[in-house]
């Protein structure tokens, strides 16, 4: 349910920010899933580009570091289960 509707949000308009597109789609998972898994996919998303400059092409070295401010917004949001944040992390 949740890529679903991020596939919806994200088909209504073109994305030149990866930090935009990013954050609409944390926002339609936010809001469509439910449970412990909504908050923590959510948060992966809305956080990955949070509070970097607007980028219009990002490649593996800012998909790495997104991923480890993701991780780190899910381990102090302290919601996520230690074994499900161990594998994230791996």
């Amino acid at each position: 349910i949740g890529f679903q509707k991020v596939k919806s949000v994200l088909s209504l308009k073109p994305y030149d920010n990866a930090a935009k597109l990013f954050q609409d789609a944390g926002l339609a998972m936010l809001n469509s899933m439910g449970g412990a898994s909504g908050v923590i996919f959510s948060s992966m998303f809305l956080n990955c580009f949070r509070g970097q400059p607007p980028v219009t092409e990002a490649g593996v070295a800012d998909f790495a570091a997104g991923y480890e401010r993701a991780l780190a917004a899910i381990k102090q949001r302290g919601k996520a289960e230690k074994e499900f944040y161990h594998h994230l992390k791996r």
